[in-house]
C-alpha cells in the first residue's frame, strides 16, 4: 500500500499515461527533467555517508544503535526522527558537496527524496512479505489433508475443510 501513495503517483502513472499519448509533450519533458534530479538525489543520500560523531556534529541526531558504523544521509533521513532544522542541515552539506545535484532542484523533489527515505524500510519489508506470499502460491496442499490434524482453532479447521484450498496461499 504505501507504494501507491499519491505523492509519488506522478512517478508511478506519467510514464504509463504517457506511453498510451495522454501527457503533453512539455509535461513529459518536465516530468523527465524531475525524475532525473529525483534519480540524481536518491544516488547521493544512498551513497553518502558520515561516522555517527560526524552526523552529530553537524547537528543530526544518529540512532545509538549504528554507533561506530557510517550511515548513509538516506539511512538517517529514515529514522524519521529528524526536525525540519536537521533535514536543512544535512541537505546544507550535501549541497556543499554535490552543489550540480542539489542547487538546482525544485523544493518538491528534496520532499520527494526526504519521503522515499522515510518509508524505504517499510517498503523493504513490504516487499519481502508480498514475495513470500508470491512464494506460497505455487505451494500445493495434498488433497487429502486432514486439517483436524493440525493445530488450529475449530472454526478455522471447519472452514478450511468446507474450502478445501489447494495452495498455502489459498489457506491464508
Amino acid at each position: 500500500r504505501l507504494s501507491l501513495r499519491h505523492d509519488n503517483a506522478d512517478i508511478r502513472l506519467t510514464p504509463i499515461a504517457s506511453s498510451l499519448g495522454y501527457v503533453d509533450p512539455t509535461r513529459v519533458s518536465r516530468f523527465e527533467q524531475r525524475s532525473k534530479y529525483i534519480d540524481h538525489g536518491m544516488d547521493v543520500v544512498n551513497s553518502f555517508k558520515l561516522h555517527p560523531s560526524e552526523w552529530t556534529r553537524h547537528g543530526i541526531s544518529c540512532s545509538s544503535s549504528s554507533s561506530g558504523v557510517h550511515r548513509s544521509a538516506a539511512s538517517i533521513l529514515g529514522q524519521g526522527n529528524l526536525n525540519n532544522k536537521q533535514i536543512d542541515n544535512m541537505f546544507s552539506i550535501l549541497l556543499e558537496k554535490w552543489p550540480d545535484v542539489f542547487s538546482s532542484i525544485h523544493p518538491s523533489v528534496r520532499v520527494y527524496i526526504e519521503t522515499e527515505c522515510k518509508y524505504a524500510s517499510i517498503l523493504q519489508r513490504q516487499k519481502k512479505e508480498i514475495d513470500l506470499l508470491k512464494s506460497d502460491e505455487d505451494l500445493s496442499l495434498p488433497s487429502d489433508l486432514r486439517y483436524d490434524s493440525l493445530s488450529l482453532p475449530s472454526d478455522d479447521i471447519q472452514r478450511l475443510e468446507r474450502i478445501r484450498p489447494q495452495t498455502i496461499a489459498q489457506a491464508q
